[in-house]
């Protein structure tokens, strides 16, 4: 009788376990797995163009000039130049290489 009192505490103890972790699973909220968040990076920028035309004392066109030779104000603030190209204009275009 001891033996079968024994079983019938382990198996009591058993469902017991058992029916604590269904009801503590029953209450935790179930939680989405965690999304990988993507990385946002947001760039406000301001294209500002202009054409400039810097000609000698006689009138001819002066070749050659750098970025570092002219000058850009914003709002009386110096504005570094960021690109710099020569263009020409009315003339042949240069075969393609």
């Amino acid at each position: 009788m001891a033996f079968k009192l024994r079983q019938t505490y382990a198996l009591a103890s058993s469902l017991l376990l058992c029916l604590a972790g269904l009801v503590a699973r029953a209450q935790s909220p179930v939680r989405p797995a965690p999304q990988e968040k993507e990385d946002v990076l947001r760039v406000d920028t301001e294209l500002v163009q202009t054409d400039v035309a810097v000609f000698d004392k006689s009138g001819k066109f002066v070749e050659g000039l750098r970025p570092e030779q002219f000058e850009v104000k914003v709002d009386g603030q110096v504005v570094p130049v960021s690109f710099f190209e020569r263009v020409s204009r009315g003339g042949p275009r240069p075969a393609a290489a």
